[in-house]
């Protein structure tokens, strides 16, 4: 996505102030994956978020992505790692989810993840390339978070909506579509294909709706407005919309904190409950 490769982006910022992922899903994936746990593949890896967790169940783990400027914290984090590990290997390559095979050989990786990325690929070129690379028996795991949602607060949900998508002086132009689209459905129109990948499972949590926990949660009982003012300076579409009007003494995200602050009477250190929508895509070679 050309926001992150923008060497104005701050792609620390975004790796220390994005959820992480828990164990469980992990565990989920590799209750699933019937081959061997030699190579991992995290495609789209960004700053490593989804990649380095890897490391405890692979012997070689590769993070891929288009944007070098992403990269960065990633690299960072491990010469940490080879300081410290000898018997286990990480490795970060500038390559499109789109042209795996150009930088992995065929028939050669056991996993392949993409975590909060998904919707921004041509979804029918990864899944051939997906292929290529993969042994058999070798699994797809597709993963994201959606939107945040208030569990104690509807109207904070409906602000939130008016910010993020509804009305057009805020960030909803700002997203690049048709991915944002996708990802605030749950990528329901994101069909894997028949003929290059079985036994497929994919589970939502949809918050305030689904009746059950999944292997997917992410939830903060603590959350603050403080945290949330940080997660937003790692979107896209803040970085986009602080691009074009920014000049003007303008900061979107302390109109959407300050509406809320002002709604509700939180302070910056109010705590929340707080839930984010989830969902899991598997899929066997």
């Amino acid at each position: 996505m050309s926001t992150f490769a923008d060497q104005k982006f701050d792609s620390k910022h975004y790796k220390d102030n994005r959820p992480t992922y828990p164990e469980s899903l992990y565990n989920a994936i590799l209750s699933y994956h019937k081959g061997e746990r030699e190579t991992a593949v995290d495609v789209g890896c960004g700053t490593g978020i989804g990649t380095f967790p890897l490391l405890k169940y692979f012997h070689h783990v590769v993070g891929t992505d288009p944007s070098s400027k992403m990269l960065e914290p990633a690299n960072e984090l491990k010469k940490e790692f080879e300081q410290k590990n000898t018997d286990k290997t990480i490795k970060f390559l500038c390559c499109k989810a789109e042209n795996l095979s150009s930088v992995l050989p065929p028939d050669s990786v056991d996993l392949i993840t993409c975590a909060e990325a998904i919707h921004w690929f041509d979804t029918d070129k990864f899944f051939k390339e997906a292929y290529k690379v993969l042994k058999t028996n070798g699994t797809l795991a597709i993963w994201a978070y959606v939107e945040p949602r208030f569990l104690d607060y509807p109207k904070a949900n409906e602000i939130y909506e008016k910010f993020v998508f509804d009305d057009d002086r805020y960030m909803g132009p700002c997203w690049q579509q048709p991915g944002k689209s996708y990802l605030r459905n749950f990528c329901r129109d994101i069909k894997l294909p028949t003929d290059l990948f079985s036994d497929v499972i994919k589970i939502d949590y949809v918050p305030m709706k689904s009746n059950k926990k999944t292997a997917f949660q992410i939830a903060r009982d603590d959350y603050t407005m403080a945290d949330f003012r940080k997660y937003l300076y790692s979107w896209s579409a803040y970085h986009n919309w602080q691009q074009k009007y920014g000049g003007e003494g303008k900061n979107i995200a302390d109109m959407f904190v300050g509406e809320l602050k002002e709604e509700f009477g939180w302070t910056d250190d109010t705590k929340l409950r707080v839930e984010w929508g989830t969902f899991y895509i598997l899929a066997r070679k």
